[in-house]
């Protein structure tokens, strides 16, 4: 299977950014949609599940880029849970960080997480609309912060 491509899946799809050091959603039974803006990365992770027999798919983008988000969440035939565990920190010590690096990381955490969880929102609603899906079924947006 090309990892840039999406499967039509009836299992209840997990998209998860930052996941190319995966979480354990697949063993809770979820289909993953894998995103990082590592393309090596999310691909290896990806290809790492579907080898354990796991339903995983990759996408890579940037968590701050609205159109490759909205892209990757579209490739999905359906979204039921959006994990947002992407982030970037400095890699140096806390005085040596630059503005430009604060500003880098403020913009991946707070605004990249916004985006991908208004996008998301927006799939996910769309779904509901389309398929009319009761509402105790699992749909629900994570942030996970470290």
């Amino acid at each position: 299977m090309n990892p840039s491509q999406a499967s039509g899946s009836a299992k209840e799809t997990a998209f998860v950014t930052g996941a190319a050091s995966g979480i354990g959603l697949a063993e809770d039974g979820f289909r993953v949609a894998l995103l990082d803006q590592n393309p090596d990365a999310i691909w290896k992770a990806a290809a790492s599940l579907q080898g354990e027999g796991w339903d995983a798919i990759a996408h890579a983008a940037d968590i701050r880029d609205r159109p490759a988000i909205a892209a990757s969440l579209s490739a999905e035939a359906r979204i039921d849970v959006m994990v947002c565990a992407a982030g970037i920190a400095p890699m140096h010590s806390f005085l040596g960080i630059t503005k430009q690096d604060l500003h880098t990381a403020v913009n991946a955490s707070p605004l990249g997480t916004f985006i991908c969880c208004e996008e998301a929102t927006r799939r996910i609603k769309s779904n509901d609309r389309l398929t009319a899906r009761k509402k105790e079924a699992r749909r629900t947006c994570i942030l996970r912060a470290s």
